[in-house]
């Protein structure tokens, strides 16, 4: 439906607001009447429920439409716009309303390009707006708003408040509005202290509604005070986020009964313990370096019900679990160099599906006293003192993903690695230097990817791999690092220039590979010279051949374009993909355009 609607669909809407908004004028007049009849409040109530529903959803679709946050269908639009005629107001440059249109409209919404003065005067008149649901900018620049009008406990409704770029030193009493459910305030440049007047003084609940509080971009906040003694505050708050709050130090608030999402990153000055948050389920704590750890204001930290743990670039974090996190599903640890967290203590995660630990320099191992069912991925990386023993306990019976990354001190796998680990189906081994060789008893057979890169002792010892013993490997990439910005980090892990000195002038010698390889990649081998050809021809199976950055590599199983062929290719084989092989750019035609260039190839008879 285009912006001409068709009569009878105009006259449906209209109808169809005829009939709702008595229901509204009824329900408005008899709580005015505070009528007392149990049977008339039975039945109010069963009305308030059925308005409230109705009134949430047009609002929803006003709220959607007006800040574009997706696209609806045409029908979805016009229904919107129908409806918010007499409910919704978009501010303009000079903006004239009287108090009786004020008294009716639900939603409020503004640009930067405001006249500042004139829009003060039409505060005034907003602030009568006690049916104001919604008050937020379309774009993230507010007009820089100096402060509120007194009136502000007029807006008993409103229920979504965003303020941005305002200029106000201190925030207004937001916490005596009662059906306030969301509140986010960024980029207040002049605000240094959340004070006790934040909370309001009006009850002796502060927020009794909110659900999601987001300060965002507060370079100049320093303080969040704590509220009055016995007020009872954020008592419905879910979510908490507080991010590019540079200056902000002192405490958080002690409690937060009903939080289950916390987010905090980039405070470096914030050094108080965490709110105590009994229902959290995910948290996550990026470049936060003064904070100690993850003890609450209260004393331990209960977390019987997190889920998902992501602590990232806090240097002095102490990450020394007390308790058993048994409804943990993801864990995420980057750069966390306190001295204390030598040990990954997997025992304490009997649920954990995902791992990730990366960076963290003091890291040598992990420990795992019995089998762990749940764990389906885990990654290793840039640990540069993280090794394993060849009888450590790995049991993992659903581990699917398993990646090793630039762990300098990592000389073995444990030797029943194919029993431990059942099910794995990727392997991702890069940047091991003193990785001597794979497990004797062999990978798991369930094997389908394997990577070894940038590992120059075990790259040595390939001819003790026994890989045709796996029958479901199908991916095989081997050689250095490709990617170009990673070269001076690639200086920090071991000298690129000992790839010189890898003697790998042919590759794939004749029976290295299985059979059932359909991707075959090359990375980074400078001293490749030429593809083997009897081994090539022993990929019945191959589709892909991947060759990135092999400087000296000066032919190809292939001539030309296809149908012309020098040697014998698989019959399944397909195309070949290459960046970075001066020799190769000279010798053959190439399809596409950029680095990657190609030859594809046409399947024989």
């Amino acid at each position: 439906m285009g912006k001409e609607t068709d009569p009878d669909f105009d006259r449906l809407l209209e109808e169809l607001e005829t009939k709702s908004l008595p229901l509204a004028e009824v329900l408005i007049d008899a709580e005015h009447k505070q009528m007392s009849n149990p049977g008339v409040e039975k039945w109010l109530d069963k009305l308030r429920d059925a308005v409230e529903d109705a009134e949430y959803l047009l609002e929803e679709l006003n709220r959607s439409y007006t800040t574009k946050c997706f696209v609806m269908h045409d029908i979805m639009v016009d229904l919107a716009l129908f409806v918010s005629r007499k409910k919704f107001i978009y501010t303009e440059k000079d903006p004239m309303y009287d108090i009786g249109l004020m008294k009716k409209i639900r939603h409020i919404a503004f640009e930067v390009d405001i006249n500042c003065n004139a829009f003060h005067e039409t505060c005034q008149l907003i602030f009568e707006a006690n049916r104001l649901r919604t008050f937020m900018p379309v774009t993230k620049k507010c007009l820089q708003l100096s402060k509120f009008p007194t009136n502000l406990h007029h807006l008993i409704n409103l229920r979504y408040l965003y303020m941005s770029r305002c200029k106000f030193s201190t925030l207004p009493p937001l916490g005596e509005l009662p059906a306030l459910l969301t509140l986010s305030i960024e980029d207040c440049a002049t605000v240094e202290v959340v004070g006790v007047d934040f909370y309001g003084t009006s009850s002796s609940r502060s927020f009794p509604l909110l659900e999601s509080l987001t300060f965002k971009h507060m370079r100049n906040w320093k303080e969040w005070s704590a509220p009055k003694p016995n007020m009872e505050v954020f008592p419905k708050l879910t979510s908490l986020t507080m991010s590019s709050c540079d200056s902000l130090t002192g405490d958080l608030p002690r409690l937060l009964p009903s939080l289950t999402e916390f987010r905090i990153d980039y405070c470096p000055k914030l050094a108080s313990l965490l709110p105590d948050m009994p229902n959290v389920t995910s948290l996550r704590v990026e470049e936060c370096d003064m904070i100690p750890g993850l003890k609450s204001c209260n004393g331990l930290q209960n977390f019987d019900y997190l889920e998902s743990l992501h602590l990232d670039h806090c240097q002095n974090l102490e990450f020394l679990p007390s308790s058993v996190y048994e409804s943990l599903q993801e864990l995420l640890v980057v750069r966390i160099s306190s001295s204390s967290f030598k040990l990954l203590s997997l025992d304490y995660f009997p649920n954990i599906r995902n791992a990730f630990v990366h960076g963290c320099e003091n890291l040598e191992s992990f420990t795992l006293l019995y089998s762990l069912n749940s764990l389906s991925s885990l990654c290793i990386e840039n640990c540069p003192n993280f090794t394993l023993l060849p009888d450590s306990n790995l049991h993992c019976p659903a581990l699917t993903k398993l990646y090793f990354n630039c762990c300098n001190k990592l000389k073995f796998l444990p030797e029943k690695l194919s029993s431990l680990l059942p099910s794995l189906q990727v392997l991702d081994i890069d940047g091991c230097p003193e990785l001597e060789s794979l497990p004797k008893l062999g990978l798991p057979l369930s094997l389908r990817e394997l990577t070894i890169r940038n590992c120059k002792t075990l790259i040595a010892s390939r001819k003790n791999w026994n890989l045709r013993a796996l029958p479901n490997l199908t991916s095989f990439s081997i050689g250095g690092y490709y990617t170009a910005d990673m070269e001076f980090s690639l200086r920090t892990w071991f000298p690129i220039a000992d790839y010189y000195n890898e003697r790998m002038e042919s590759f794939p010698e004749p029976g290295l590979l299985p059979t059932s390889l359909t991707c075959l990649k090359i990375w980074f081998a400078h001293c490749l010279k030429t593809i083997n050809k009897k081994g090539f021809r022993e990929l019945k199976s191959l589709k892909e051949l991947h060759i990135y950055r092999c400087p000296e590599l000066w032919s190809l199983p292939v001539k030309g374009l296809p149908p012309s062929f020098e040697g014998s290719l698989p019959p399944s084989f397909e195309t070949f993909f290459m960046d970075g092989c001066p020799y190769l750019e000279e010798k053959y035609e190439w399809e596409g355009n950029g680095d990657l260039k190609k030859i594809r190839c046409i399947a024989q008879p």
